[in-house]
């Protein structure tokens, strides 16, 4: 996966996150973080290129870069590195799929 599409993927995880933040600070959510985000699928599913990803798949993708974040102890951004996981996991899956 290209640089710009990790890119792409974290603008559009950091703009869910900040927007989930505000939204939480106002009022009580029924929803995490991965939930909250699957409300930009579409946006997901333009940058990864893959008009089939389902929001099952979203959150599991979203919520298991972010438990390997944590898990691994990674000094990086976690945006930044559930981005790169994001683009990884997808090129993998293209490749299997190939």
């Amino acid at each position: 996966m290209s640089e710009c599409i990790k890119n792409e993927l974290w603008f559009i995880i950091d703009e869910m996150s900040n927007a989930y933040q505000e939204v939480s600070g106002y009022e009580a959510l029924n929803a995490d973080y991965a939930e909250y985000a699957g409300m930009a699928i579409g946006r997901f599913r333009d940058v990864l290129k893959n008009q089939s990803l389902t929001p099952c798949e979203l959150d599991h993708m979203l919520r298991h870069g972010i438990a390997t974040h944590k898990r691994d102890g990674d000094m990086t951004d976690w945006r930044r590195f559930v981005a790169s996981y994001m683009a990884q996991a997808s090129n993998a899956n293209i490749q299997m799929d190939a």
